[in-house]
This record gives C-alpha cells, structure tokens and sequence, in this order.
C-alpha cells in the first residue's frame, strides 16, 4: 500500500555534479577575457585551490533604471543622472578540477583569477 504524505517545505535539488561559478567582471576587462581561458579558482574556507576555464559570457544584463516599451526598447527614466557606472557582466566558469576534501556548496564564496590564455 503506497502512503502519501503532505508536506509544508519545499524542497530544492542540486546535482553535484553540475555546479560552476558565476564570476562578475567590469564591462572594461571583457576585452580581455575569452572563452577557455584558463581560472584559477579559490573558496572562502578553503587553503586548496580549484582550476577551471571560462565557458561563456552572459549576452545580456539587466538595466536597473531602463523599462522596455512594447517593441521591446528601452524607455530611459528621464530623471537618471547621466553618470554612467561600469556595469559588471556575468562570466560563467567551469570547474575542471576540485582537490580532494574540498566539498562544494551552492552560493558559496569564490575569488577567480583569469589567467588569459597565450596567443
């Protein structure tokens, strides 16, 4: 006999094997970043450090102060101060390798380094 039991929590599932890092670079060092650079990757808590290499560059971010209008445009508040503040982009990293004894935990701290790859 199968028995249901109702719960009040969610539930949320990680796979473990899938975690990377997103890394959060000026807009004026994107120039300088490629995809498959290599990363060095260190974990607040952690002496070890993790190697990976860069997977993407997000396409898009969003503008806090800009709406869209219905083509899809953005309508520019008219009271925003023309100061304009460098944005910072998503760079996703891939983890290649994780040493021995160092367990990963979503939304972790993490400090990258992009060591740009030779040309």
């Amino acid at each position: 006999m199968l028995h249901r039991l109702a719960f009040d929590k969610s539930i949320t599932v990680v796979n473990s094997d899938s975690f990377w890092i997103d890394g959060y670079f000026l807009e004026t060092n994107l120039e300088q970043i490629h995809d498959g650079d290599p990363v060095t990757i260190k974990l607040m808590g952690f002496s070890q450090t993790l190697r990976g290499h860069v997977d993407s560059v997000a396409r898009g971010i969003d503008v806090a102060n800009a709406q869209p209008d219905s083509s899809g445009f953005a309508s520019v508040n008219p009271i925003f101060t023309w100061v304009r503040i460098t944005q910072r982009v998503p760079v996703r990293i891939h983890i290649d390798q994780v040493p021995e004894g160092v367990r990963l935990v979503a939304d972790m701290t993490a400090t990258v380094q992009i060591d740009p790859a030779p040309k």
